[in-house]
């Protein structure tokens, strides 16, 4: 495809699940970044926020670029409306959208790109959807249920046909501020093999078999009651 466009927010990973599909050669040509994005009311911050924040960034920087120098074209619209000229113009240049971080989209949006995109869902869609999915499986001490799903978008949340869903290899050693590494490669991995497949016109989609519980952010409250791996105690 020779222009691909990402929709969703300015942040680390996904800087880091962009640089390494161009690293792959995939023509990721713009982005569309929302300058504002729904926030809780209440605190999200992580307990473990400076180990991750550090971590992440050696490991990502091992593997990657952090800039967005090979980006034709990066905007930060204040919202994604098909009545913005830059919105509308950047989507119709694009021949396939991934959506990795946005808010609901919906409306004239969804219209103009569900026949052309996939979503990006951190987590196991059948069994955790909406926010922090990953996280709330790790609450639930359902490690099993840990990984990445890449599925349609349609009018309900995380309830597309899939593209693919992996789960993530969780052992007793792992902590819970690696959960954002692990799941940005699995699904810059993920979304690699999807667009591979476009190109051979190998893609073979699979309903949804269960429509996993929705979850919201997960509040500070809880984070800080996480264990730090599965085998240890609360933070």
């Amino acid at each position: 495809m020779n222009n691909i466009l990402l929709i969703g927010s300015d942040t680390p990973h996904r800087r880091f699940i962009i640089n390494r599909l161009l690293d792959a050669g995939h023509n990721i040509t713009s982005c569309l970044f929302l300058s504002s994005i729904v926030k809780p009311r209440f605190n999200v911050d992580s307990p473990w926020a400076a180990e991750e924040k550090n971590e992440l960034r050696d490991l990502y920087r091992k593997e990657t670029r952090d800039d967005l120098d090979r980006v034709s074209a990066v905007h930060y619209p204040a919202s994604l409306t098909m009545d913005e000229p830059l919105v509308s113009a950047t989507i119709a240049d694009a021949d396939f959208v991934i959506v990795s971080g946005a808010d609901r989209i919906s409306g004239d949006v969804l219209s103009a790109i569900e026949n052309k995109s996939l979503n990006v869902h951190m987590g196991i869609a059948e069994e955790y959807r909406g926010l922090d999915s990953n996280l709330w499986a790790w609450y639930h001490c359902d490690y099993g249920n840990i990984g990445v799903s890449l599925h349609k978008l349609e009018t309900s949340l995380d309830t597309g046909d899939l593209f693919q869903v992996e789960r993530i290899k969780i052992t007793d050693h792992t902590k819970v501020w690696e959960l954002r590494y692990l799941e940005s490669a699995l699904a810059t991995e993920l979304v690699g093999k999807t667009l591979n497949d476009m190109a051979t016109q190998k893609v073979t989609l699979g309903t949804q078999k269960s429509m996993g519980r929705y979850y919201s952010f997960m509040p500070f409250e809880i984070k800080k009651c996480l264990p730090l791996t599965p085998n240890s105690s609360v933070l």
